[in-house]
C-alpha cells in the first residue's frame, strides 16, 4: 500500500509539472448565428438583445424590448447573414478561427518550449467560452489568457465577455490561473497596425479625401455613467491621425448605431457621410478600428452606406478600409498582448 501512494505522488507530480508547461488562449468576439435561416438569426438576436450588459433595461422592459426589435430586424438580418455566409459558418466565425491558428503558429515559434493552444470563442454563439474552457481543462491547461477583440474597452461588450466566462466557470470545482485583456485601444502595434493598413489603402487607391474613424456606437447614456469606450475611441483616432500626419480636419470620427432603445454616441456615421456629400466631398476613406474582423456588423453597416450613397449621393465616392482580420500585422499585434500577459509565470 504505501508503495502505491508513493507511486499516485510521484504521477501527480509529473501531471502537474506536465499542465505548468502548456498555456491557453482563447480568442472571443461577438458571434453569429448557426445558420443563416430565421429561426437561428432570431435565436442569436434574443441572445445578444437578452444580456443586461447590452441593453441596461429592467428584466420585464428589456424582455418586451427584445421581441419587438427580433421582429423588426429578423427579416434584414437573415438576408445579410445569407449575402456574407462563408460555406458553414458566418464571417466572424470563420476569421476569428483564422486569427486563432496564426496566433498559435506565432507563439509556439517564440514559445517552443510549450505547449501552446489557441481556441477561438464567442460570447454569444458558437464554439461557446464554456467549451472552450471546458476542453482547454480536459486537455490539462490551467494557465489561460482570454482576449477579447475589442481593442476599445466597454461593459456592451468587453464587459459581457467577463460575464460568459464567470458563468462557464460557475461549475468548476478547481479554477484554472485566468488573464484577461480589457483593452489594448493606445497599444503601439494596434495603432501602427491600423497606420499601416490605411498607408497600403492609400498606395493601391490612392489618397483623394478625408479619413473617417467609424467605431459602433453605445447609448450616450452608458458613457454618462461611466464607460469610458468614447474617450478610448477618440483617443486611438487621435493616436492613428498623429502616426500618419494627419492634420484637424483631415480626419473625423463618428459611431454606427449601437444596441439599445436609448440614444446613441454621436456624430452618427450615416449623418456624418450625408452631410460631407451635400458639402460636395468627392472622396471619403471610412475605416471601422473598433472591430478586429469584418463581420456582418461592419460589412452589412458599410452596404448601407453605399446603398445610401447610390440613390442620394452620386457624387460621393467611398472606399472602405478592411480591418486588421488575419492579417500578419494582427497576429503580431495579439502575440505582443498575450506575452504581456504571461509575464511572471514561468520566471
Amino acid at each position: 500500500m504505501k508503495t502505491s501512494l508513493n507511486q499516485d505522488s510521484g504521477k501527480s507530480q509529473q501531471g502537474a509539472m506536465h499542465a505548468s508547461n502548456q498555456l491557453g488562449v482563447i480568442l472571443t468576439g461577438l458571434g453569429s448565428p448557426d445558420a443563416t435561416t430565421a429561426s437561428a438569426v432570431r435565436k442569436h438576436l434574443r441572445a445578444v438583445l437578452g444580456d443586461r450588459r447590452v441593453v441596461e433595461l429592467p428584466v420585464w422592459l428589456r424582455w418586451v424590448w427584445r421581441q419587438l426589435q427580433v421582429i423588426r430586424l429578423s427579416g434584414p438580418l437573415t438576408r445579410a447573414y445569407r449575402n456574407s455566409w462563408h460555406l458553414e459558418e458566418g464571417p466572424m466565425r470563420s476569421m476569428t478561427r483564422s486569427q486563432a491558428q496564426k496566433l498559435e503558429r506565432h507563439l509556439r515559434r517564440s514559445l517552443h518550449q510549450l505547449n501552446v493552444q489557441v481556441l477561438p470563442a464567442m460570447t454569444f454563439g458558437r464554439p461557446s467560452l464554456e467549451a472552450a474552457l471546458q476542453l482547454l481543462g480536459q486537455r490539462g491547461i490551467q494557465r489561460i489568457v482570454v482576449l477579447p477583440l475589442y481593442p476599445q474597452y466597454s461593459s456592451t461588450t468587453t464587459g459581457a465577455t467577463w460575464d460568459a466566462v464567470a458563468r462557464a466557470l460557475q461549475r468548476t470545482r478547481n479554477l484554472p490561473d485566468l488573464r484577461f485583456v480589457l483593452d489594448y485601444h493606445r497599444h503601439p502595434l494596434y495603432i501602427e497596425a491600423l497606420a499601416q493598413s490605411v498607408r497600403a489603402h492609400w498606395e493601391h487607391r490612392g489618397r483623394r479625401g478625408k479619413l473617417l474613424f467609424s467605431f459602433l456606437g453605445i447609448p450616450r447614456a452608458y458613457a454618462d455613467k461611466g464607460d469610458a469606450y468614447p474617450l478610448a475611441c477618440q483617443e486611438t483616432a487621435q493616436r492613428v491621425a498623429t502616426a500618419l500626419d494627419l492634420p484637424v480636419g483631415e480626419w473625423m470620427l463618428s459611431y454606427q448605431p449601437g444596441y439599445g432603445p436609448a440614444p446613441s454616441l454621436t456624430p452618427l456615421t450615416a449623418t456624418t457621410v450625408e452631410r460631407l456629400a451635400r458639402e460636395g466631398a468627392a472622396h471619403l476613406d471610412v475605416i471601422c478600428p473598433g472591430f478586429a474582423a469584418d463581420g456582418m456588423e461592419t460589412l452589412e453597416s458599410v452596404n448601407q452606406l453605399y446603398q445610401s450613397l447610390t440613390t442620394a449621393y452620386r457624387n460621393l465616392d467611398l472606399q472602405y478600409i478592411p480591418a486588421l482580420n488575419d492579417s500578419e500585422v494582427h497576429a503580431r499585434l495579439m502575440h505582443a498582448l498575450i506575452l504581456q500577459q504571461i509575464r511572471g509565470w514561468w520566471d
